[in-house]
Parts: C-alpha cells; sequence; structure tokens
C-alpha cells in the first residue's frame, strides 16, 4: 500500500484542534479495545495540548501523527486504509511505543525477508504454531483468529513487530487447510514509504535494511526474567507453606461441622487453601484482590460450562447479549451470583473479546456496536480439559424445580427455547453404497446427522483407500462416489466427473443428494414427531388494507411452541399497537397473529431475541398466496 514513493508524496498536512483530538482519542479506544485514553496519552502523546495532525495522502489513505516535520518527537502512529475512519491501523512505530494495539502474529525469522524485501504477504507456512506469550496480549501462535482481524506481525527471537496487516483466513480454514495458502494481507511494512516518511526509525540491532533478526538482548532479557521469575517463585513458595501450616492450625482449632461462607465454583481449577487464605485476614495480604479473582474463575467457568453444555453449532450465530442472560446466566451454579463489576472485564464486550483471543470462540460484528457468538472453537484446550459440572447443579435447574420463585420465567427446556433438529436422508443407491457405515436411529427413519454423514464417508474413503497421497485434503472418486456425487442421468453425454474433490466439498454435495426431515424440541422438554421435509418457517405478511393502512400477519407460531395469544400482548405492548389473534382462512385449527402496521422485520427481530430463533433461519416473508418471496 505504500510501496512507491507516488504513494506518500505530496500529501496535505493538517493541524487537529483539541476538540478534534479528543475525538479521535475516543474512536482509538472503541477501534483498539482493550486500550484507554490514558494509555495513549502516556506511550503515544495523544493528548488535547499535543500537537497532533493529519495526512491525506495520494494514494487516499488518511495518516495521524504528532510533533513537527524534522523534530525529535515527529513520529506518525495511525493510518486510515481507506479515508473514511472506518478500518484505522497503527504505524511499526506506534506499535513499538504501545505493543497492546494488536495481537500478534508471529513468523520465522526467515519469513521476514520476503515480507521486507520483497513486500510479500504472509504465507501460513511461515507463522509459528505454537509462539511464547507475547507483550501484546495472550496470544499464543496462531490464537483467535478470524477473517477480517488486525495484526501486527513479529519475527520469532525479535520482540519488535514489523509490519501491520489483515487475516484473510479463519482459524478452522488455517487447521483444516494444513496451515497452506496465504494468510495475511500486508498494509505497512518497516522499510515502506510510510516507514520512511516517519523518519525511518529502528527500534533494536536486530532490524536489518532487508531482514530481521533474533536480538541478543531479547535472550538475555529472557534469562534475566527466568532467573528473577524462579526467586519469585521460591519466595511465593515460602510464604505458601506458612500460610497453609497457619491455616492447619485454625482448622484444627475449629469444630468439624462448622459452616463455611466460601462456595467455590463447580469445574474451577482454585484450590481450596487460596480461599481459606482470602477468607482470613490475618493471613491474606490486605490488598490481596480474592473476591475479584473468585469471581473472575467463576465467570469463566460458567462460560465454559454454557458451551459445553447448552450451546450446540447449528444454534449460531447467536447475539452476545442474548447468550449471555438466556444462557450463561441461568447455568451457573446454584446460590452464586455473577457480577461483572467485580471482575476485570467490567463489560460484557470486553469479557468475550477476551475469550476470542484466547481462541475460544469467534465473533461478528453485526454493526451499531452489536455482535454476535459465530463459532465455537471446540479444540481450543481450556474448553477441551474443562470438565462441566451436572445440569442439576445449575441456577436453572433450581428455578425449574420452583426454587427461584414464582414468576421466574425459566423453562425445563433447553435454554428456554424451541429448537429444531434436521436430519439427512440418502436418496440414491450410491449415496447408501457410501454411508454403508452409517448407523441411524430407529426413531429417525433412516435419517442421518450431519456426524454420522462425515464420518460414514470417511470411513469409505479409508477402506477404499481413496485418499490422494500428495494432498491429503483431496479425496479420489471412484466409481461409486463418483455416481453419488455426479448421478449419470443428471450428467450430459461429453461430460465426465472430476477425478478428484476436497473432502469438505464432497461432504457438502453428498448432503445436497439426501432427503432433509426434521424434528422439534419445545421448551418444555417434549418431542415433535420426526416428520419428513424441511423445518417449517414463522410466516410473515404485511397486507395493505383500506388507503394506506397495513397489517402484518404472523401464523406457524405454534411449530415453535409459542403462543399466539401470548405473542400478541407481548406486540401491542412492543410497538404501542393493536393486536389480535384469528383463525387461518381455510385452517381453523391454525391461529394467526394480525398487528397493525408494518411490523415484520421487528417482530422477527422481537421473537429472535426473546425465544431464541434465527431471523434468518426461522422466518420467511410470504405474498398473499403464502408462497415466500
Amino acid at each position: 500500500m505504500f510501496g512507491k514513493a507516488g504513494d506518500v508524496a505530496g500529501g496535505k498536512e493538517s493541524r487537529l484542534s483539541g476538540k478534534n483530538v479528543k475525538s479521535l482519542v475516543a474512536t482509538l479506544c472503541k477501534a483498539f479495545k482493550p486500550v484507554t485514553a490514558e494509555e495513549l496519552k502516556q506511550g503515544l502523546g495523544l493528548h488535547q495540548k499535543a500537537d497532533v495532525f493529519q495526512s491525506k495522502l495520494p494514494n487516499k489513505a488518511v495518516v495521524y501523527g504528532v510533533g513537527k516535520k524534522g523534530a525529535k518527537d515527529y513520529c506518525l502512529l495511525f493510518f486510515d486504509v481507506n479515508g473514511r475512519g472506518d478500518v484505522l491501523y497503527p504505524t511499526v512505530d506506534a506499535l513499538w511505543r504501545l505493543p497492546k494495539l494488536l495481537p500478534e502474529l508471529v513468523v520465522h525469522a526467515p519469513v521476514s525477508k520476503f515480507v521486507v524485501g520483497k513486500s510479500a504477504d504472509v504465507m501460513l507456512p511461515g507463522v509459528v504454531r505454537e509462539a511464547e506469550e507475547t507483550v501484546a496480549g495472550s496470544c499464543f501462535g496462531i490464537g483467535g483468529v478470524y477473517k477480517g482481524q488486525r495484526r501486527a506481525l513479529r519475527a520469532d527471537g525479535n520482540p519488535c513487530p514489523f509490519a501491520v496487516g489483515e487475516m484473510i483466513v479463519d482459524k478452522d480454514n488455517i487447521y483444516h487447510g494444513g496451515f497452506r495458502g496465504k494468510g495475511m494481507v500486508v498494509h505497512h511494512r518497516y522499510g515502506d514509504q510510510l516507514w520512511a516518511l516517519g523518519g525511518q526509525n529502528r527500534p533494536n540491532e536486530g532490524f536489518l535494511d532487508a531482514e530481521i533478526v533474533a536480538t541478543e538482548a531479547t535472550l538475555s532479557e529472557a534469562e534475566d526474567e527466568d532467573e528473577d521469575e524462579d526467586e519469585d517463585n521460591a519466595k511465593a513458595a515460602e510464604t505458601d507453606a506458612e500460610a497453609e501450616s497457619t491455616t492447619a492450625e485454625k482448622s484444627e482449632a475449629t469444630p468439624p461441622d462448622a459452616p463455611s461462607n466460601a462456595t467455590p465454583a463447580p469445574g474451577s481449577s482454585a484450590p481450596s487453601d487460596a480461599i481459606s487464605r482470602a477468607e482470613d485476614e490475618t493471613v491474606a495480604p490486605v490488598d490481596e484482590p480474592a473476591p475479584a479473582l473468585d469471581m473472575e474463575t467463576l465467570l469463566e467457568s460458567t462460560f465454559l460450562q454454557a458451551l459445553k453444555r447448552h450451546v450446540k453449532d447449528r444454534e449460531l450465530p447467536m447475539l452476545v447479549s442474548q447468550f449471555y442472560s438466556n444462557v450463561m446466566l441461568p447455568c451457573r451454579p446454584q446460590g452464586v451470583t455473577l457480577n461483572l463489576k467485580q471482575t476485570k472485564y467490567k463489560k460484557t464486550g470486553v469479557f468475550m473479546h477476551a475469550m476470542r483471543d484466547k481462541g475460544i470462540i469467534s465473533l461478528k460484528d453485526k454493526g451499531n456496536g452489536v455482535e454476535a457468538l459465530s463459532e465455537i472453537h471446540r479444540e481450543a484446550p481450556e474448553l477441551r480439559e474443562f470438565k462441566p459440572w451436572p445440569k442439576e447443579q445449575e441456577f436453572q435447574s433450581a428455578a425449574q424445580n420452583g426454587e427461584a420463585g414464582a414468576g421466574s420465567g425459566e423453562t425445563s427446556g433447553p435454554n428456554g427455547r424451541a429448537e429444531i433438529e434436521e436430519r439427512l436422508k440418502p436418496s440414491s443407491k450410491a449415496v447408501k453404497d457410501v454411508l454403508a457405515d452409517a448407523k441411524p436411529e430407529k426413531a429417525q427413519q433412516g435419517y442421518l446427522t450431519g456426524r454420522q454423514i462425515r464420518d460414514a464417508f470417511l470411513a469409505y474413503v479409508t477402506k477404499h483407500n481413496l485418499e490422494d497421497t500428495t494432498n491429503r485434503r483431496f479425496v479420489l472418486l471412484d466409481a461409486t462416489l463418483a455416481e453419488a456425487l455426479y448421478p449419470t442421468k443428471k450428467r450430459k453425454s461429453n461430460e465426465s466427473p472430476p477425478v478428484k474433490l476436497e473432502k469438505g466439498s464432497i461432504t457438502e454435495k453428498l448432503m445436497d443428494r439426501m432427503q432433509v426431515g426434521h424434528e422439534i424440541r419445545f421448551p418444555d422438554g417434549t418431542k415433535s414427531k420426526f416428520k419428513a421435509g424441511a423445518a417449517p418457517k414463522i410466516s410473515l405478511l404485511e397486507e395493505q388494507r383500506q388507503g394506506r393502512k397495513f397489517v402484518t400477519r404472523a401464523w406457524n407460531l405454534e411449530v415453535f411452541g409459542l403462543d399466539p395469544e401470548t405473542i400478541a400482548r407481548d406486540a401491542q405492548i412492543k410497538f404501542s399497537s393493536s393486536c389480535t389473534t384469528q383463525p387461518r382462512p381455510g385452517n381453523t385449527t391454525a391461529i394467526e397473529v394480525v398487528i397493525q402496521g408494518r411490523v415484520s422485520r421487528d417482530l422477527a427481530a422481537m421473537l429472535s431475541a426473546q425465544h431464541g430463533l434465527h431471523e434468518h433461519k426461522h422466518f420467511q416473508m410470504v405474498d398473499k398466496s403464502g408462497r415466500p418471496k
């Protein structure tokens, strides 16, 4: 982006007023969470009285910096890729001053000569898969990568980043693709024209003209830190031993049946003696933040419990607010209360971002500050090793048994909402032969889950030795597999199937050749009868009546266990309009809700938020004949 001199030459520079600087700092705090305004002030010198400027470059980028050109304090700090203010990146100079601005992607040191010397993007084979924790945040190796994420690029062995860019793949694609292909597009790097415009600074001796190498200082500092850490650990061990002996003496003097006020979170790894020290003021230091640490442990354990026990991949994406209130809070242990204000996170968004950076989940920005939980990385070590507590110990179990009191709103169904489970059935002999190893349940009439289909397909590939030896991502197509994917009846006379295909695409094509069936689990825990065909949807119709008057009609609510009368009352309050229920024309057993006004999208959003439905999966706009538009 800044490879040629013409990209930066002749930029129009203008100074920012104190008010504009304050606005810029607020924008940066929002773009680079959890960086604070104080850290921008201390680390980068951005405050209202600072000499801050912006420069519009010929390539449409806008650069922000401090100081006057030629002065010692002159530095370019941030740049806006398209000049619209929606995509901000720090310069390498800013990252050297404040490393926590972006999470890091670590590459092997020899790779840097291609990025710096040849202006290449980052290829995944050059990425260090298991890197040590960096100063830019808890990011190990790949970490919580998602498409569109901004990352700083660092060479292994050198503590300073040398480039910034945007990830073009997510974590699943990286691992499923075997760490091959392009991973990150580099927008700015050490040695380009933007770096030259900012003063051609170098953070350490490892930054050569066309390559970044490891520094001896880094190695010596690491050794010193290890020695200091060993000393601290030894002192801490002595202190812990003294505390344990004191606690043991107190426990001998206390009756065995004495009540305890501390309730450790189920599934947490916090030792019981740590809780005892937090309770006993004579043992624990006054400034020990034991309650905050306990609440953080409880919060993180409940988060992992919710992911492992209650959220299924087919339910995603799910709004963060909906996940926290409808899923996470109800599955907390009985007798405890989650309080984000007593943790270091303070807010739900900050907590979810921290979990994303750990590589446990992926988030999707839906605009206007709204985010959704889009993916759960179940292979993450922290989630895989977590041992969930029994469901009967969860708060929602107490609520279902009447312990939460009247009007608690808790139901005995999964997460208090209806769920649809779709299965697929082979429709041709060739598909049946490929999936011969699958074992469907008797109650499902020969229909299979997605996992059963994938496992049976992989068993078929292994049994017939069809995996491509040159590239294990591909599978060779034998006669049966080719007929299942490309039936002879649907092929042209001169058309022949391919020799090999990727495993993922074969699974998708197999599913396209199968019949769909479904069952619905209602909020009260009951199930509908398993039926052939795709799952039904709630139909929404905006109908014009006299003049310019419109009404919105909704039906099929009972399919998801929703009471039309209750929905009508909720809609009347929500939209402040007249709402009624009436039998569906031509079907006296079905009831529809009629709402005055054009509120179909708002109604879908309300039902999605209140009952866990998916706005795009479970609703359809129809015309007067009832056909989808």
